[in-house]
């Protein structure tokens, strides 16, 4: 048995995962002299299905795929789990090291669910309202009621999307008259309204 807990072990990429942890203490466990409960040799038998020869092989072919808009797209939603509480194990190792390659279930779960997605399209499609463009804050928005139905300078299109919700893009702008620029998010913002011409009166 301790030898199959140690060739278990060396298998285990992520001496941080649970996996790892759990391999190691059965193996002290076992050093001592105590068996495993059933509930242990059950949880073994799977950890030992999840690093397989074929679970291996599949996850190099993952890695060898792995390009810039898979890492782009993962540390976009790290970001937005990083504030929410979700994903933790998954968001902490993307936040430590932007070049780590999570495995492919673990991708398709922090990508692939439709609170991400609806992340991923605030972040990554084109914005609306470009740099140096004047609009105008909503007046349903969420802006101070000082600054509703304002006009506005889009100083910035921010990267980073706090939001799943339609429109979550985040801008940063100057309100016209003030010198303090404010964060808002796209569906706070609208086209600025033409001036009209004042005719003259004769």
């Amino acid at each position: 048995m301790i030898e199959r807990l140690e060739n278990l072990i060396e298998r285990i990429e992520d001496e941080n995962s649970w996996d790892f942890g759990f391999a190691s203490s059965v193996r002290d466990q076992v050093k001592e002299g105590r068996s495993l409960s059933p509930r242990q040799t059950e949880i073994l038998e799977k950890i030992e299905g999840n690093h397989s020869d074929e679970v291996l092989a599949a996850h190099k072919d993952w890695e060898e795929a792995w390009d810039a808009d898979k890492a782009q797209r993962l540390q976009i939603v790290a970001a937005y789990y990083y504030r929410n509480g979700y994903f933790q194990n998954i968001v902490a190792s993307a936040r430590a090291d932007s070049d780590w390659v999570p495995t492919q279930k673990q991708y398709s779960a922090i990508t692939g669910n439709k609170y991400a997605q609806a992340v991923l399209t605030n972040a990554l499609d084109e914005p609306k309202f470009v740099v140096a463009t004047m609009v105008e804050f909503r007046k349903s928005s969420r802006v101070s009621y000082g600054l509703r139905g304002k006009a506005a300078l889009i100083l910035r299109v921010l990267s980073e999307v706090q939001t799943h919700a339609k429109g979550g893009k985040r801008y940063e702008v100057l309100p016209v008259g003030q010198t303090t620029p404010v964060i808002c998010e796209e569906r706070d913002l609208k086209k600025a309204r033409k001036s009209k011409k004042v005719k003259n009166i004769k």
